[in-house]
Protein backbone atom coordinates (compact mmCIF):
# COMPACT_ATOMS: atom_id res chain seq x y z
CA UNK A 1 0.00 0.00 0.00
CA UNK A 2 2.90 2.35 0.78
CA UNK A 3 5.02 1.31 -2.21
CA UNK A 4 3.88 4.13 -4.50
CA UNK A 5 4.86 6.79 -1.96
CA UNK A 6 8.17 5.02 -1.31
CA UNK A 7 8.89 4.91 -5.05
CA UNK A 8 8.10 8.64 -5.35
CA UNK A 9 10.36 9.55 -2.42
CA UNK A 10 13.12 7.37 -3.81
CA UNK A 11 12.84 8.91 -7.29
CA UNK A 12 13.30 12.41 -5.86
CA UNK A 13 16.19 11.26 -3.65
CA UNK A 14 18.00 9.03 -6.17
CA UNK A 15 17.19 10.92 -9.35
CA UNK A 16 15.46 8.12 -11.24
CA UNK A 17 12.47 5.81 -10.82
CA UNK A 18 13.46 2.38 -9.45
CA UNK A 19 10.08 0.66 -8.93
CA UNK A 20 11.14 -2.90 -9.75
CA UNK A 21 14.43 -2.55 -7.91
CA UNK A 22 12.70 -1.28 -4.77
CA UNK A 23 10.04 -3.99 -4.84
CA UNK A 24 12.75 -6.66 -5.14
CA UNK A 25 14.88 -5.03 -2.45
CA UNK A 26 11.91 -4.77 -0.08
CA UNK A 27 11.21 -8.49 -0.62
CA UNK A 28 14.87 -9.23 0.23
CA UNK A 29 14.88 -6.97 3.27
CA UNK A 30 15.02 -8.02 6.86
CA UNK A 31 13.15 -4.82 7.74
CA UNK A 32 11.44 -2.01 5.89
CA UNK A 33 10.77 1.03 8.07
CA UNK A 34 8.67 4.03 7.10
CA UNK A 35 8.63 7.38 8.88
CA UNK A 36 5.26 9.15 8.90
CA UNK A 37 4.07 12.57 9.98
CA UNK A 38 1.17 13.08 12.40
CA UNK A 39 -1.30 12.78 9.53
CA UNK A 40 0.09 9.42 8.40
CA UNK A 41 1.91 10.75 5.33
CA UNK A 42 5.13 8.86 4.62
CA UNK A 43 8.14 11.19 4.91
CA UNK A 44 10.93 8.65 4.51
CA UNK A 45 11.87 4.99 4.53
CA UNK A 46 14.76 2.64 5.14
CA UNK A 47 15.66 -0.97 4.45
CA UNK A 48 18.01 -3.44 6.07
CA UNK A 49 19.38 -6.36 4.08
CA UNK A 50 21.21 -9.27 5.70
CA UNK A 51 24.45 -9.81 3.82
CA UNK A 52 26.93 -12.63 4.27
CA UNK A 53 29.08 -10.52 6.62
CA UNK A 54 27.11 -7.36 7.48
CA UNK A 55 23.60 -6.13 8.01
CA UNK A 56 23.42 -3.56 5.22
CA UNK A 57 21.43 -0.44 6.06
CA UNK A 58 20.08 1.29 3.00
CA UNK A 59 18.63 2.81 1.11
CA UNK A 60 17.61 5.38 3.69
CA UNK A 61 15.57 8.32 2.41
CA UNK A 62 14.47 11.04 4.83
CA UNK A 63 13.62 14.74 4.80
CA UNK A 64 16.47 15.56 7.22
CA UNK A 65 19.35 13.96 9.10
CA UNK A 66 17.31 13.66 12.32
CA UNK A 67 14.69 11.51 10.61
CA UNK A 68 17.41 9.51 8.87
CA UNK A 69 18.99 8.91 12.29
CA UNK A 70 15.70 7.61 13.71
CA UNK A 71 15.22 5.28 10.74
CA UNK A 72 18.78 3.98 11.07
CA UNK A 73 18.29 3.41 14.80
CA UNK A 74 15.16 1.31 14.19
CA UNK A 75 16.87 -0.71 11.46
CA UNK A 76 19.92 -1.46 13.60
CA UNK A 77 18.14 -1.98 16.93
CA UNK A 78 19.03 -5.28 18.54
CA UNK A 79 21.46 -6.38 15.83
CA UNK A 80 24.54 -7.92 17.45
CA UNK A 81 26.71 -8.33 14.34
CA UNK A 82 28.46 -5.99 11.95
CA UNK A 83 26.61 -3.08 10.35
CA UNK A 84 27.37 -1.38 7.05
CA UNK A 85 25.95 1.80 5.58
CA UNK A 86 27.15 3.53 2.42
CA UNK A 87 26.56 7.26 2.73
CA UNK A 88 26.49 9.81 -0.08
CA UNK A 89 29.19 12.40 0.36
CA UNK A 90 26.85 15.39 0.88
CA UNK A 91 25.50 14.35 4.30
CA UNK A 92 28.00 15.87 6.74
CA UNK A 93 25.70 15.99 9.80
CA UNK A 94 24.61 12.40 9.28
CA UNK A 95 28.24 11.32 8.83
CA UNK A 96 29.15 13.06 12.10
CA UNK A 97 26.34 11.20 13.89
CA UNK A 98 27.56 7.88 12.45
CA UNK A 99 31.15 8.54 13.52
CA UNK A 100 30.01 9.55 17.02
CA UNK A 101 27.98 6.32 17.16
CA UNK A 102 31.05 4.18 16.48
CA UNK A 103 30.96 3.76 12.70
CA UNK A 104 34.32 4.03 10.93
CA UNK A 105 34.83 5.50 7.48
CA UNK A 106 36.67 2.80 5.54
CA UNK A 107 36.59 4.05 1.94
CA UNK A 108 35.39 6.78 -0.36
CA UNK A 109 34.76 5.26 -3.77
CA UNK A 110 34.41 7.51 -6.80
CA UNK A 111 31.07 7.86 -8.57
CA UNK A 112 31.36 7.05 -12.25
CA UNK A 113 28.82 7.58 -15.05
CA UNK A 114 28.76 6.74 -18.73
CA UNK A 115 26.96 8.56 -21.55
CA UNK A 116 26.36 11.47 -19.19
CA UNK A 117 28.28 14.38 -17.76
CA UNK A 118 26.44 14.46 -14.41
CA UNK A 119 24.34 12.41 -12.07
CA UNK A 120 20.57 12.96 -12.35
CA UNK A 121 19.25 15.75 -10.12
CA UNK A 122 18.74 14.71 -6.50
CA UNK A 123 17.00 16.51 -3.64
CA UNK A 124 19.51 15.71 -0.84
CA UNK A 125 17.22 13.28 0.97
CA UNK A 126 19.28 10.14 0.24
CA UNK A 127 21.17 9.37 3.47
CA UNK A 128 22.12 5.77 2.81
CA UNK A 129 22.46 4.11 -0.57
CA UNK A 130 21.20 0.60 -1.30
CA UNK A 131 24.74 -0.62 -1.98
CA UNK A 132 27.65 0.78 -3.94
CA UNK A 133 26.66 -1.23 -6.97
CA UNK A 134 23.04 0.02 -6.92
CA UNK A 135 23.32 3.60 -5.60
Amino acid sequence: MDINRIVDLDKAAFGDKRSNFLKNRINQSEQCIVAKDNNGKILGYGLSIRGSVNLILGPIVAPDHETATLILDKLAFGHQGKLRIDVPKSNDQFMLFLEQSGFNKVSEPPIMVINSENLPPRNNTLFGIAAQIFG
